[in-house]
């Protein structure tokens, strides 16, 4: 299964690459689980245990906060889940 946790999908640009990083997952034989965190990080971190708890093979994020979303890129590091960010970075580098 691959992850995408992105903000809000009111916003177009956010649902568009939410759509887009799925139908891609799809096409590749996926299973795919799509997420919104709305810019908050604890709720973010709770996706995060989410898809690691649902067994992901891999996150994309487009992530609630540069310094918030470091903690739970690297919990899913540590669970041999690869996070890949998109649109925004965060502040630790070899993390994602």
């Amino acid at each position: 299964m691959i992850v995408v946790i992105t903000p809000s999908h009111e916003n177009p640009f956010f649902g568009a690459m939410a759509d887009i990083a799925v139908a891609k997952a799809e096409e590749l034989g996926y299973e795919t689980l799509s997420l919104v965190h709305d810019d908050d990080a604890n709720k973010q971190d709770e996706l995060f245990d989410t898809a690691i708890a649902s067994g992901a093979k891999a996150i994309i994020l487009d992530n609630a906060g540069a310094d918030a979303s470091v903690a739970a890129v690297q919990k899913a590091k540590d669970a041999g889940i690869p996070s890949f960010l998109v649109d925004r970075e965060i502040t630790q580098e070899g993390v994602a």
